[in-house]
């Protein structure tokens, strides 16, 4: 197709417009047959595994999120906005687990080790940040699971990565305001539904 006709299904196949007509029409099944249908054709389109992930993700399908999202990065590894989404994801299905069993240390083991491997490499003209995620939510998921120790341990190194930075924006202020809080007074403030550290901008995937 044209470069104009591949913009437009670019854009068609965002999960953002997918998912707002879906719950403007309260048709969530109905989106994801969109992406249902073109599973075979884009096979190899890591672009198309990344936004079909975060459609499920969008609508709560976090586990089935996890295979889809894996399959974006075996198609386009290089696209670090979905291995930091893989590794964002990962945090989240652990911190809802029931128990803190192999499985759980599993997922948090390969979601940590991945997001200090984008904060390590992280160029200053990213606009994301990896270190938030892990300031969020491995903290969060090692609070919840009564990881009391490690919880405290991981702050402590997170805000001192976080320092270390010099940077500032929301962001940033707020990951270290809230592991300063915890740090020094025990308790961890849930973050904001608002307050995201997810990446904003999305690159195309190769195919």
């Amino acid at each position: 197709v044209s470069r104009l006709d591949g913009l437009l299904f670019k854009f068609i196949l965002n999960h953002n417009f997918i998912g707002e007509l879906a719950r403007r029409r309260n048709e969530v099944e109905e989106g994801l047959r969109v992406f249902e249908s073109f599973q075979i054709e884009f096979q190899l389109d890591g672009h198309f595994w990344l936004q079909y992930g975060q459609y499920l993700v969008m609508f709560g399908e976090l586990e089935q999120a996890l295979t889809v999202l894996a399959k974006s990065i075996a198609a386009y590894p290089e696209n670090i906005f979905a291995v930091h989404a893989l590794a964002d994801l990962q945090l989240r299905v652990a911190y809802n687990r029931s128990s803190y069993d192999a499985a759980t240390v599993a997922l948090v083991g390969d979601a940590v080790e991945t997001l200090e491997g984008l904060h390590a490499a992280q160029s200053v003209e990213t606009d994301f940040y990896p270190i938030v995620t892990l300031a969020d939510r491995h903290v969060s998921a090692l609070i919840k699971h009564g990881q009391g120790k490690s919880a405290l341990s991981a702050a402590r190194r997170y805000f001192g990565l976080i320092d270390a930075m010099r940077r500032t924006d929301t962001q940033i202020d707020r990951a270290r305001e809230r592991l300063a809080h915890y740090i020094t007074h025990g308790t961890w403030e849930a973050s904001k539904p608002s307050q995201n550290s997810q990446p904003k901008r999305r690159r195309r995937a190769r195919r």
